[in-house]
């Protein structure tokens, strides 16, 4: 199996914006972040959620229109 590299950098970005988002949330939740810290972690909050969902109903074949 042939692995060109694509998928390494990808998967850094997204554990460098994981890493972010976890201390972005550990300071919202301690009380001291600010109201942009607090928008981000909102809006990252509603994104896993709706991503949650839509796995789901994948998941369960619920999008089908038999």
């Amino acid at each position: 199996m042939k692995n060109d590299g694509k998928c390494q950098s990808g998967c850094v970005w997204v554990s460098v914006g994981f890493i972010i988002w976890l201390i972005i949330n550990i300071r919202v939740e301690a009380g001291m972040g600010t109201s942009f810290e607090r928008a981000v972690d909102g809006i990252v909050g509603g994104a896993v959620l709706l991503t949650a969902i839509f796995l789901a109903l994948r998941f369960f074949e619920s999008d089908r229109k038999d």
